[in-house]
């Protein structure tokens, strides 16, 4: 399997030895102009950094395991070299996960996306009013005001949970087929949303007071997008993106893992 490097700009020591340990060993990895894998590593920013630069690519992004969390990241547990020649020679075959993404329009310009979620709000103690429409009705001109609202895709429930007790949604079917549902959660508001719907084209409307400012939040704060009064957001089902595991089993306990952090 061709591997291309994405040598990494984080200045923390260890990450700088294993940008130099790759050019030392494996060295076409960092020239690699037509490759089957992406490499990355540090932690879920560095991640979600590969996944974006990649979306287009169709090329599935493994990490390499250095960061705190390391939720999309897979343990090289010190034996890099074996592994990435393992790969390389294909003895080491790598397991690839479809998960899905939002495609995000403001006003019919549809050039953003987001892998995990999208997130509507202002400032703290900003309230809006809000209105929902999804086109196969499950959502059918629903009002309510609040503080925010968000969307998640299967990918990012976890995280929708663990902030704001979101659903949290597998990932794939039994066939590995990405998963079409989505999470939605509203924020402090006078008509509760936490429910699990599937895909479809969604527009949302958001109306800002005197002296409030209404925003748009990709995947956090990798891009936010300063709103207008009338502006129609419009999220749907976006493409699917491929994310490796050296063991996909370790993926999936991490998530079940999270899940029970919130049960107890």
């Amino acid at each position: 399997m061709r591997i291309k490097y994405v040598n990494s700009e984080d200045v923390r020591g260890h990450i700088r030895e294993f940008n130099n340990f790759i050019s030392d060993n494996f060295n076409k990895f960092n020239h690699e102009d037509n490759p089957e894998l992406i490499l990355v590593t540090g932690g879920d920013g560095s991640m979600l950094k590969g996944i974006f630069d990649n979306y287009h690519n169709n090329i599935p992004v493994i990490g390499r395991a250095s960061g705190t969390l390391n939720f999309l990241l897979s343990d090289f547990k010190d034996n890099e070299k074996d592994i990435l020649e393992g790969i390389t020679s294909d003895e080491i075959k790598v397991e690839v996960v479809s998960a899905t993404t939002l495609s995000v329009s403001i006003n019919g310009n549809d050039d953003n996306f987001a892998i995990n979620e999208i997130a509507i709000g202002g400032d703290f103690m900003d309230y809006f009013d809000f209105e929902v429409i999804t086109e196969d009705g499950y959502f059918d001109n629903f009002h309510f005001r609040g503080q925010g609202i968000s969307i998640s895709t299967p990918l990012g429930s976890t995280g929708l949970n663990l902030n704001a007790e979101g659903k949290i949604l597998q990932i794939n079917d039994r066939e590995g087929n990405s998963n079409k549902s989505l999470s939605i959660v509203n924020h402090i508001s006078n008509k509760k949303i936490n429910e699990v719907f599937i895909g479809c084209k969604t527009v949302i409307k958001v109306k800002a007071g005197r002296g409030e400012t209404a925003r748009l939040y990709l995947d956090g704060k990798r891009k936010i997008i300063e709103l207008k009064n009338g502006d129609v957001i419009t999220v749907d089902i976006g493409k699917d993106i491929q994310i490796a595991f050296l063991d996909e089993r370790e993926f999936n306990k991490k998530r079940i893992d999270f899940a029970h952090k919130k049960r107890v």
